[in-house]
């Protein structure tokens, strides 16, 4: 990916172009258009404090509108935007902001937001202690319980960038997982290709998706007697199979046979009413077994 490319063009970071594609997945997957992620920021403000060991990590909201009729260009702005303001009072305590907002609290997940997005981007550096030997572990190898229903890390490597996902099993499976961070991926690669399109034409499925849309999950032929009528072929497995379950609704079942004598039931009265052959009946009922 060539996020230089469109870094340099927008005089943005990778940080904002990665967040704003993850707003914009999340728009489509969601249908919304008022987007808020949570993202650590370091702390570490002053220089004095670059040294000092300690927890400095605060938590700071975004709040992005990536709205279909916006162009990429556009949106990415404002995220630049938002992102420079948050950065300025990134030393504003998250406790506090949560009691200024006085969001209703739960135990059960985070007040502001549940998806939380992460950028690595510290130095890969060596060290040594005597004769003493070194390995870096893979610093998401260690997360055994996600901490938020989805967070999505990204690292910048010399060759690239690496994207990992913790979520929270209850809510997503191992497969809804692969298909997010890949359609997340191909997010990326359409906006690095062209920043002027319109964020409603972004598009999050790669060909492979298309063609399964398109042509595997449409294939819907099937032959059946051209000289028959639907009532005929129905009638037909009334009389083959009866005791197949035509219907379920609910906690409702109902066969073959017994759907076959409500139907003759309700002919038989519209008959009494006066409908003759090709007269038109309109119906209006609620999703329900008498629908069908």
């Amino acid at each position: 990916l060539d996020i230089e490319k469109i870094q340099r063009k927008t005089e943005t970071t990778d940080y904002m172009i990665f967040m704003s594609a993850l707003m914009i997945l999340l728009s489509k997957y969601t249908g919304q258009q008022d987007i808020v992620i949570g993202s650590p920021m370091s702390g570490r403000t002053h220089k004095d404090t670059q040294n000092i060991p300690g927890m400095f990590v605060n938590t700071l909201a975004f709040r992005g509108k990536p709205e279909k009729t916006k162009r990429y260009s556009e949106f990415l702005s404002e995220i630049k935007e938002i992102c420079l303001n948050a950065y300025e009072n990134q030393d504003y305590p998250f406790e506090k902001l949560i009691e200024a907002l006085n969001v209703n609290r739960e135990s059960s997940r985070n007040p502001l937001f549940d998806i939380m997005f992460v950028l690595q981007n510290y130095d890969h550096g060596t060290g040594s202690f005597n004769t003493m030997e070194m390995e870096e572990l893979d610093k998401c190898e260690w997360h055994r319980a996600a901490r938020f229903d989805l967070a999505v890390i990204v690292t910048r490597q010399r060759d690239g960038y690496k994207i990992v996902l913790e979520y929270c099993e209850d809510l997503y499976t191992e497969e809804t997982a692969w298909l997010l961070k890949n359609h997340y991926i191909n997010l990326v690669k359409e906006i690095v290709s062209d920043s002027e399109q319109l964020i409603g034409t972004i598009e999050v499925l790669d060909e492979n998706e298309k063609k399964s849309i398109l042509y595997d999950f449409n294939k819907t032929e099937l032959d059946f007697p051209k000289d028959k009528v639907m009532a005929e072929l129905f009638e037909e497995m009334v009389e083959s199979s009866p005791d197949n379950l035509a219907v379920i609704f609910g906690e409702e079942k109902v066969t073959y046979e017994e759907l076959n004598r409500r139907a003759n039931c309700l002919a038989g009265r519209l008959r009494h009413m006066g409908i003759g052959k090709n007269d038109f009946v309109a119906i209006m009922t609620e999703r329900s077994v008498e629908m069908i």
